[in-house]
């Protein structure tokens, strides 16, 4: 029987600072795309501005660009006095409050060239910030349960985050005005720094590092080897990537395609709106919270399998919807499952990526995995839309199903290889 009370015993101290250097990671993320261009929407700016203002989210698609020199350099004195990870992470803290105070004293619709200059700066602190976190964490983890447990904290302060970045901000802008808005968001970072100074450096023994910029030959050597680190760890990448891809299938197509299913269906507005957005994150939050639980009792691998099983259900509840119509109870379980399924499967996944990584150049190695998976979302995304214009919702989402469920066949063969069990005894 599951101890509650004896599991909370378990969870390591600094998980709960994880928790909220995720939530203002997944605030900041929100305010990039989603406050800050609703806010110039509202301003009646035009939407080939709000589109431009969108293109300056680009950092968070150069991850694996940019990681290399976090895990190579070392800021001169920061990290000689704090460590390397929270060295950087100090830094890039500092620049993202900078950069957030302008708006402050300039709000975004006031000066649309000032906007533009700084929403990049935003979003490149944002993203270095993401991969400082990640790689702490990975790193910071003794065992398999504590990996699972920071990682959980992690994602789940990250949708927390994402939550009061989105919903929190309408609110506050409708309460008092947008002024406040960002003084909250100055506010919540505020907190970054302070725990940065009360947590620990992770211990990396074999950590090398220069405090003088990388060459283009260092750099591309850095890429070079977390690529060969991960085909060390795992030699059988080929067979986890084609399970990862299969693995997203089921979570990424239903969510794609999810607005036009419930549109096609004649659902109003008002009913997508009022079951599919905030309530739709919460189920998120709750699925990656109880992902995290399973993880901790049986284990990294066996975790993903099972979350990805139930996973399932959400392409199997959109073809069971396409079949009822437009049934307002159907179509509520419908969203239910699917945003639980989306936390649940998720979160798991991102625990799988972190056993991936050698502890060697991690910050590189997470971020090569995790863009993957975005490549692989967008394409799926991309394909789903194509495939739906052919056929019927019914069958679509029935080959969903049949395709995605690919993964347990190859994860079986993956696990009697004993890839993966390598992977977690490394």
């Amino acid at each position: 029987m599951f101890n509650f009370v004896k599991f909370l015993k378990t969870i390591p101290p600094y998980s709960y600072g994880i928790c909220l250097l995720g939530m203002i990671s997944g605030m900041t993320f929100n305010l990039i795309s989603f406050t800050i261009p609703y806010n110039l929407a509202e301003a009646k700016y035009s939407s080939t501005f709000v589109g431009l203002i969108f293109l300056t989210s680009l950092p968070y698609c150069l991850k694996p660009i940019l990681a290399p020199f976090i895990d190579k350099y070392s800021i001169p004195f920061l990290c000689k006095g704090l460590g390397h990870r929270r060295g950087w992470a100090i830094a890039i803290q500092v620049c993202l409050l900078i950069s957030i105070s302008v708006f402050l004293i300039i709000e975004p619709t006031y000066n649309p060239l000032i906007t533009i200059i700084v929403m990049p700066v935003i979003s490149l602190c944002a993203a270095l910030q993401d991969i400082v976190l990640d790689a702490y964490r990975i790193e910071h983890a003794k065992t398999e349960q504590d990996l699972s447990l920071i990682s959980t904290f992690s994602i789940t302060g990250f949708r927390i985050g994402m939550l009061i970045g989105s919903a929190g901000g309408l609110y506050i802008s409708n309460i008092l005005n947008w002024h406040y808005v960002y003084l909250c968001a100055f506010v919540v970072i505020l907190l970054g720094p302070i725990i940065i100074l009360h947590v620990t450096e992770p211990r990396i023994l074999k950590r090398k590092t220069a405090t003088s910029l990388l060459s283009s030959t260092e750099y591309l050597q850095v890429i070079k080897d977390s690529f060969r680190l991960l085909k060390i760890k795992n030699p059988k990448w080929f067979l986890i990537i084609l399970f990862i891809l299969l693995y997203k299938s089921s979570d990424t197509v239903p969510a794609a395609m999810s607005s036009l299913v419930l549109i096609d269906l004649s659902f109003t507005t008002t009913e997508i709106a009022g079951i599919s957005k905030a309530y739709g994150l919460l189920l998120m939050i709750m699925g990656g919270a109880i992902a995290g639980i399973i993880t901790a009792k049986v284990g990294i691998v066996k975790s993903v399998f099972i979350c990805g099983i139930f996973q399932l259900m959400s392409p199997l509840m959109f073809a069971i919807l396409s079949i009822m119509g437009n049934n307002i109870l159907i179509m509520f379980l419908t969203i239910t499952l699917q945003n639980f399924t989306s936390g649940l499967g998720g979160t798991a996944l991102v625990i799988y990526f972190s056993i991936l990584c050698d502890k060697q150049l991690v910050a590189t190695q997470f971020s090569i995995i995790s863009s993957f998976s975005s490549f692989s979302r967008i394409l799926l995304s991309f394909l789903s839309g194509v495939a739906a214009s052919y056929v019927d919702w019914t069958t679509f989402f029935i080959f969903n199903i049949l395709i995605s469920a690919i993964f347990i066949p190859i994860f079986l063969l993956i696990y009697n290889l004993t890839v993966c069990k390598k992977v977690e005894n490394s």
